[in-house]
Protein backbone atom coordinates (compact mmCIF):
# COMPACT_ATOMS: atom_id res chain seq x y z
CA UNK A 1 0.00 0.00 0.00
CA UNK A 2 1.30 3.45 -0.87
CA UNK A 3 0.10 6.31 1.28
CA UNK A 4 0.79 9.86 0.20
CA UNK A 5 -0.03 12.84 2.43
CA UNK A 6 -1.76 15.63 0.56
CA UNK A 7 -1.53 19.11 1.98
CA UNK A 8 -4.05 21.82 1.32
CA UNK A 9 -4.58 25.17 3.02
CA UNK A 10 -8.31 25.87 2.86
CA UNK A 11 -8.92 28.12 5.86
CA UNK A 12 -8.40 31.78 6.53
CA UNK A 13 -6.33 31.47 9.71
CA UNK A 14 -6.63 35.12 10.63
CA UNK A 15 -10.41 34.94 10.50
CA UNK A 16 -10.47 31.76 12.57
CA UNK A 17 -8.16 33.32 15.18
CA UNK A 18 -10.41 36.38 15.37
CA UNK A 19 -13.47 34.21 15.98
CA UNK A 20 -11.76 32.16 18.68
CA UNK A 21 -10.49 35.28 20.49
CA UNK A 22 -13.93 36.84 20.21
CA UNK A 23 -15.65 33.79 21.64
CA UNK A 24 -13.13 33.29 24.44
CA UNK A 25 -13.69 36.89 25.45
CA UNK A 26 -17.34 36.02 26.06
CA UNK A 27 -18.59 38.23 23.25
CA UNK A 28 -21.03 37.19 20.53
CA UNK A 29 -21.69 38.87 17.24
CA UNK A 30 -25.43 38.24 17.22
CA UNK A 31 -26.75 35.54 19.52
CA UNK A 32 -26.19 32.01 20.70
CA UNK A 33 -23.27 30.25 19.04
CA UNK A 34 -23.20 26.75 17.56
CA UNK A 35 -19.93 24.90 16.92
CA UNK A 36 -20.30 22.71 13.80
CA UNK A 37 -18.13 20.20 11.96
CA UNK A 38 -17.00 21.49 8.56
CA UNK A 39 -18.63 18.51 6.82
CA UNK A 40 -22.17 19.49 7.80
CA UNK A 41 -21.79 23.27 8.14
CA UNK A 42 -23.65 24.23 4.91
CA UNK A 43 -26.70 22.24 5.99
CA UNK A 44 -26.65 23.69 9.50
CA UNK A 45 -26.33 27.19 8.06
CA UNK A 46 -29.46 26.62 5.98
CA UNK A 47 -31.32 25.23 8.98
CA UNK A 48 -30.27 28.24 11.05
CA UNK A 49 -31.69 30.55 8.38
CA UNK A 50 -34.98 28.65 8.41
CA UNK A 51 -34.95 28.92 12.21
CA UNK A 52 -34.38 32.68 11.99
CA UNK A 53 -37.31 33.07 9.60
CA UNK A 54 -39.58 31.02 11.88
CA UNK A 55 -38.57 32.57 15.20
CA UNK A 56 -36.77 35.84 14.49
CA UNK A 57 -33.76 34.50 16.42
CA UNK A 58 -30.32 34.41 14.86
CA UNK A 59 -27.88 31.60 15.55
CA UNK A 60 -24.15 32.19 15.01
CA UNK A 61 -22.30 29.34 13.29
CA UNK A 62 -18.62 28.57 13.91
CA UNK A 63 -17.39 25.78 11.60
CA UNK A 64 -14.16 23.90 12.15
CA UNK A 65 -12.47 20.58 12.60
CA UNK A 66 -14.52 18.51 15.01
CA UNK A 67 -11.71 17.66 17.40
CA UNK A 68 -10.45 21.24 17.52
CA UNK A 69 -13.92 22.56 18.31
CA UNK A 70 -14.39 19.97 21.07
CA UNK A 71 -11.08 20.92 22.68
CA UNK A 72 -11.92 24.62 22.44
CA UNK A 73 -15.26 23.95 24.15
CA UNK A 74 -13.58 21.95 26.91
CA UNK A 75 -11.13 24.82 27.43
CA UNK A 76 -13.87 27.38 27.86
CA UNK A 77 -14.92 28.60 24.41
CA UNK A 78 -18.52 29.74 25.01
CA UNK A 79 -20.26 27.66 22.35
CA UNK A 80 -23.87 26.95 23.27
CA UNK A 81 -24.33 23.85 21.11
CA UNK A 82 -21.92 21.33 19.62
CA UNK A 83 -22.87 19.52 16.39
CA UNK A 84 -20.49 16.85 15.09
CA UNK A 85 -20.48 14.76 11.92
CA UNK A 86 -19.61 11.69 14.01
CA UNK A 87 -20.11 10.26 17.50
CA UNK A 88 -16.59 10.12 18.98
CA UNK A 89 -16.04 13.75 19.98
CA UNK A 90 -19.49 14.40 21.49
CA UNK A 91 -18.94 11.37 23.71
CA UNK A 92 -15.44 12.61 24.59
CA UNK A 93 -16.82 16.04 25.49
CA UNK A 94 -19.74 14.63 27.48
CA UNK A 95 -17.36 12.50 29.56
CA UNK A 96 -15.59 15.74 30.53
CA UNK A 97 -18.83 17.54 31.41
CA UNK A 98 -18.52 19.80 28.37
CA UNK A 99 -21.98 19.03 26.98
CA UNK A 100 -25.25 17.52 28.13
CA UNK A 101 -28.35 16.14 26.42
CA UNK A 102 -26.19 14.22 23.92
CA UNK A 103 -28.34 12.89 21.09
CA UNK A 104 -28.18 11.81 17.47
CA UNK A 105 -29.59 14.54 15.24
CA UNK A 106 -28.92 13.09 11.78
CA UNK A 107 -27.24 10.27 9.87
CA UNK A 108 -24.61 10.54 7.16
CA UNK A 109 -23.82 8.10 4.36
CA UNK A 110 -20.75 6.95 2.45
CA UNK A 111 -20.29 7.32 -1.30
CA UNK A 112 -17.68 6.32 -3.85
CA UNK A 113 -17.32 9.42 -6.05
CA UNK A 114 -15.46 9.88 -9.34
CA UNK A 115 -16.71 13.25 -10.60
CA UNK A 116 -16.60 13.38 -14.39
CA UNK A 117 -14.38 10.28 -14.55
CA UNK A 118 -15.89 6.85 -15.17
CA UNK A 119 -17.01 5.31 -11.91
CA UNK A 120 -15.11 2.13 -11.00
CA UNK A 121 -17.19 -0.97 -10.33
CA UNK A 122 -17.75 -0.72 -6.57
CA UNK A 123 -17.91 -4.54 -6.40
CA UNK A 124 -14.30 -4.88 -7.59
CA UNK A 125 -11.99 -1.96 -6.84
CA UNK A 126 -8.76 -3.93 -7.21
CA UNK A 127 -5.97 -2.00 -8.90
CA UNK A 128 -7.56 1.44 -8.71
CA UNK A 129 -6.00 4.49 -7.12
CA UNK A 130 -8.47 5.63 -4.47
CA UNK A 131 -8.45 8.69 -2.23
CA UNK A 132 -9.51 8.18 1.38
CA UNK A 133 -9.78 10.82 4.13
CA UNK A 134 -7.92 9.76 7.26
CA UNK A 135 -10.07 7.52 9.45
CA UNK A 136 -8.43 8.78 12.64
CA UNK A 137 -9.33 12.42 11.99
CA UNK A 138 -12.42 12.58 9.74
CA UNK A 139 -15.97 11.28 10.03
CA UNK A 140 -15.94 9.99 6.45
CA UNK A 141 -12.69 8.08 6.97
CA UNK A 142 -14.07 6.65 10.20
CA UNK A 143 -17.23 5.54 8.41
CA UNK A 144 -15.29 3.91 5.58
CA UNK A 145 -13.06 2.10 8.05
CA UNK A 146 -16.03 0.86 10.11
CA UNK A 147 -18.02 -0.23 7.08
CA UNK A 148 -15.28 -2.09 5.21
CA UNK A 149 -14.05 -3.67 8.43
CA UNK A 150 -17.56 -4.99 9.13
CA UNK A 151 -17.71 -6.30 5.57
CA UNK A 152 -14.28 -7.93 6.11
CA UNK A 153 -12.98 -5.97 3.12
CA UNK A 154 -10.72 -3.41 4.82
CA UNK A 155 -7.46 -5.34 4.55
CA UNK A 156 -8.17 -6.25 0.94
CA UNK A 157 -8.96 -2.63 0.11
CA UNK A 158 -5.56 -1.54 1.36
CA UNK A 159 -3.64 -4.50 -0.06
CA UNK A 160 -5.10 -4.42 -3.57
CA UNK A 161 -5.22 -0.68 -4.24
CA UNK A 162 -2.99 2.37 -4.35
CA UNK A 163 -4.61 4.30 -1.50
CA UNK A 164 -3.99 8.03 -1.15
CA UNK A 165 -4.64 8.85 2.49
CA UNK A 166 -5.61 12.53 2.57
CA UNK A 167 -6.58 14.86 5.39
CA UNK A 168 -10.06 15.92 4.35
CA UNK A 169 -12.89 15.53 1.86
CA UNK A 170 -11.79 18.64 -0.12
CA UNK A 171 -8.37 17.08 -0.56
CA UNK A 172 -9.97 13.81 -1.70
CA UNK A 173 -11.96 15.75 -4.30
CA UNK A 174 -8.78 17.46 -5.52
CA UNK A 175 -7.04 14.08 -5.79
CA UNK A 176 -9.78 12.94 -8.20
CA UNK A 177 -10.17 16.15 -10.19
CA UNK A 178 -6.53 17.09 -10.54
CA UNK A 179 -4.59 14.08 -9.31
CA UNK A 180 -4.13 10.37 -9.95
CA UNK A 181 -7.15 9.07 -8.02
CA UNK A 182 -9.82 7.26 -10.05
CA UNK A 183 -12.33 7.82 -7.28
CA UNK A 184 -12.64 8.87 -3.65
CA UNK A 185 -14.57 7.76 -0.62
CA UNK A 186 -16.46 10.85 0.53
CA UNK A 187 -19.77 11.62 2.20
CA UNK A 188 -22.98 11.50 0.19
CA UNK A 189 -23.41 15.18 1.04
CA UNK A 190 -20.08 16.03 -0.60
CA UNK A 191 -20.80 13.80 -3.60
CA UNK A 192 -24.09 15.63 -4.21
CA UNK A 193 -22.44 19.02 -3.80
CA UNK A 194 -19.57 18.25 -6.18
CA UNK A 195 -21.74 16.57 -8.83
CA UNK A 196 -20.74 13.81 -11.20
CA UNK A 197 -20.79 10.06 -10.80
CA UNK A 198 -21.08 8.31 -7.46
CA UNK A 199 -22.21 5.09 -5.84
CA UNK A 200 -24.06 5.18 -2.51
CA UNK A 201 -23.17 2.52 0.05
CA UNK A 202 -26.64 2.22 1.56
CA UNK A 203 -25.51 0.26 4.58
CA UNK A 204 -22.56 2.54 5.39
CA UNK A 205 -24.15 4.91 7.89
CA UNK A 206 -22.68 7.13 10.60
CA UNK A 207 -24.51 8.91 13.39
CA UNK A 208 -24.11 12.67 13.66
CA UNK A 209 -24.47 13.57 17.30
CA UNK A 210 -24.17 16.62 19.48
CA UNK A 211 -25.20 18.23 22.73
CA UNK A 212 -25.81 21.40 24.66
CA UNK A 213 -23.32 23.33 26.72
CA UNK A 214 -24.32 23.65 30.38
CA UNK A 215 -24.41 27.40 29.70
CA UNK A 216 -26.61 27.10 26.60
CA UNK A 217 -29.06 29.90 26.03
CA UNK A 218 -32.75 29.57 25.24
CA UNK A 219 -32.29 30.18 21.52
CA UNK A 220 -29.71 27.41 21.12
CA UNK A 221 -31.92 25.03 23.10
CA UNK A 222 -34.82 25.79 20.78
CA UNK A 223 -32.56 25.38 17.74
CA UNK A 224 -31.40 22.01 19.10
CA UNK A 225 -35.04 20.90 19.24
CA UNK A 226 -35.79 22.36 15.81
CA UNK A 227 -33.08 20.49 13.89
CA UNK A 228 -34.37 17.19 15.33
CA UNK A 229 -37.99 17.97 14.49
CA UNK A 230 -40.06 16.90 11.45
CA UNK A 231 -39.76 20.48 10.16
CA UNK A 232 -36.08 19.87 9.43
CA UNK A 233 -36.48 16.61 7.46
CA UNK A 234 -36.67 18.21 4.02
CA UNK A 235 -33.49 20.23 4.55
CA UNK A 236 -31.55 17.21 5.84
CA UNK A 237 -32.65 15.23 2.80
CA UNK A 238 -31.62 18.02 0.43
CA UNK A 239 -28.06 17.73 1.76
CA UNK A 240 -27.90 13.95 1.56
CA UNK A 241 -28.52 13.38 5.26
CA UNK A 242 -31.36 11.74 7.14
CA UNK A 243 -33.06 11.70 10.51
CA UNK A 244 -33.10 7.92 10.41
CA UNK A 245 -30.80 5.21 9.09
CA UNK A 246 -33.05 4.55 6.07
Amino acid sequence: MNIFPVYCHCMNLNRQLFLVVLLLSGMSLFGDTVAVSFAIAPCIEELSEHFRIRTGKRIDIVAGQTGALARQMKNGAPYDLFLAAEDRWPQWLAERDGITDVQIFAYGFLALWSGVKSLPDYRDLSGYTLALPGFDSTATGLLAHRYFTEQKEWDGLLDNNNVLMVRSIPQAVIAVRHGPAAAAFISLTAAMQNGGNYHLYKKAVIAHSGGLSPRAGEDSRNFWEYIRSPQAVETWSKWGLGQDER
